[in-house]
């Protein structure tokens, strides 16, 4: 529904779930071999929400997979050339968390063998829900603490900026408006901080340059029209 209202054509067969290993890359080859549907497209986005553990690895329905088996297998898709490429993975790490103060556990915000070298191709980005060693936190009512506000903010600032942005702010809303406390006398308050590696090369909107054009000059005009009414109660005030 987030995408969908967004603009993204997004159809029955896109969404899976409880695959095998082989599911999984039959599905991927799937979508690098419409290479008419690849070449009209202007970006992709996929969603992976599983089990996971650390060093990068990932439950599907039979055994487990790598993080990299799925972004690897599209470095060298002409049809995606230049075209941002962006995976989002919710699943745990491990089995730490952040604390909100007083915490001087060192742990690795991403595997050593994660990206070694011509692992992740260019524009991508890969966005992590929780870092390494760590749980990936969901409520049993309103699910994943990562997803939830991701969904948000797209849906709140999709039309107007840049992905990027919308990340970080995705993780400053996560590491702030959630945490989980054991005991209520404990002031040991479990969190959450997602993590986002990128080789994007330019600035990457979900939406058509026209409409945040657009979007954008609404903006400016209402700010003018603040900044005109502003002066006008000062006139008035003075008066």
């Amino acid at each position: 529904m987030c995408f969908q209202r967004l603009g993204f054509n997004i159809n029955v067969d896109d969404v899976q779930f409880d695959l095998t290993v082989q599911g999984i890359t039959d599905k991927i080859d799937s979508v690098l071999n419409d290479k008419k549907g690849l070449n009209e497209t202007n970006s992709l986005i996929i969603f992976v929400m599983t089990h996971g553990e650390t060093s990068e690895d990932l439950h599907a329905r039979d055994e487990v997979f790598k993080c990299s088996d799925i972004w690897k297998k599209f470095n060298k898709c002409e049809e995606l050339k230049g075209k941002p490429k962006m995976i989002v993975f919710q699943a745990c790490k491990g089995e730490n968390y952040s604390k909100t103060e007083g915490d001087d556990t060192v742990t690795d915000l991403l595997d050593f063998d994660a990206f070694k070298i011509n692992q992740l191709g260019p524009d991508m980005l890969i966005f992590y829900s929780t870092l390494e060693h760590n749980y990936s936190y969901r409520s049993e009512y309103s699910g994943s603490w990562f997803i939830q506000e991701l969904c948000k903010n797209f849906l709140s600032y999709g039309k107007r900026d840049d992905v990027i942005s919308i990340v970080t702010r995705t993780i400053k809303c996560v590491c702030g408006n959630y945490y989980l406390q054991d005991k209520i006398e404990s002031e040991d308050f479990q969190k959450q901080m997602p993590l986002f590696v990128s080789t994007l090369s330019k600035k990457f909107y979900l939406n058509r340059n026209k409409d945040r054009h657009l979007l954008l000059e609404i903006n400016k005009r209402m700010a003018e029209v603040s900044c005109q009414l502003a002066e006008v109660l000062d006139i008035i005030k003075n008066y």
